[in-house]
């Protein structure tokens, strides 16, 4: 079962964006053997951005339970350099890189004659109870969708999967739970079987956790796979942070004060 998770990841286009971020998921890596001898491997790149040198820590999240305490490594990256681990021996799951600095970091999952690659999602882009995320390219019946998830606070969530039609209308649903940093893999024509459809949207209901996800979709007959980015929350235009508010309340307050003096 692990070997054919890992081969819906064949020939995907490259992602199409990085994220400069301190702190970086990638929801899927690993490495495993099919019965056939045919090795699929985990390689990624991470690139300092900055003209200072990066400290980074790689937490290894692996697949189908909690993970407390995760295997962790130390590594430095030279202001402007890229490191390159490749292959990097891994267990089936996740990924989590937290750095001093901002990093780009890649992946790519490749076996003989085929590789994926897709970009690591900053994990401020994580979605908890309250908030929801959308990932284009379901085909229902026309073809596989795999999903995986990753919990990245430490904390259990209960969430939703939900699949729906080109008019946005509801086709489907199911509840799930993921547990502390676990990493979770569905399969959507198992999960829904004959549900057709055009998105899925992901929501937290109950807990403190907090979750990345990326959807591959392949579609029948086609043997390259195409992956899916979840939906990323948008600040309010209106909002603004502490220290926003109180440098504005200071310069009003200075304007104020100006044009009584003034008078």
């Amino acid at each position: 079962m692990k070997c054919l998770l890992l081969t819906a990841l064949l020939i995907a286009p490259p992602a199409a964006a990085s994220y400069a971020a301190r702190d970086l998921v990638f929801p899927i890596i690993g490495r495993a053997t099919t019965a056939s001898g045919q090795t699929y491997q985990t390689s990624i790149w991470l690139t300092n951005m900055t003209s200072k040198p990066a400290s980074a820590t790689i937490a290894f999240l692996e697949a189908g339970h909690a993970n407390p305490s995760p295997r962790t490594m130390q590594i430095a990256i030279a202001p402007g350099a890229t490191r390159a681990f490749d292959p990097l021996d891994a267990p089936l799951g996740a990924l989590r890189v937290r750095s001093n600095v901002d990093l780009v970091a890649t992946g790519r999952i490749a076996a003989a004659g085929y590789a994926t690659s897709f970009s690591a999602i900053p994990a401020r882009f994580a979605i908890g109870n309250g908030q929801s995320s959308v990932m284009q390219g379901y085909a229902g019946a026309a073809g596989q969708y795999k999903l995986y998830v990753v919990e990245i606070s430490g904390e259990p969530l209960t969430y939703s999967v939900t699949v729906l039609d080109m008019a946005g209308h509801i086709r489907a649903e199911k509840r799930m739970y993921i547990d502390r940093n676990e990493e979770t893999r569905l399969d959507l024509a198992e999960l829904f079987p004959g549900v057709d459809g055009a998105a899925v949207k992901l929501e937290g209901f109950n807990g403190g956790g907090k979750i990345i996800a990326l959807g591959l979709q392949r579609t029948q007959g086609a043997q390259d796979a195409s992956a899916f980015e979840m939906s990323f929350p948008s600040p309010s235009r209106f909002g603004m942070s502490f220290t926003e508010g109180v440098t504005y309340a200071l310069v009003a307050l200075a304007a104020i004060v100006a044009a009584l003096i003034r008078r």
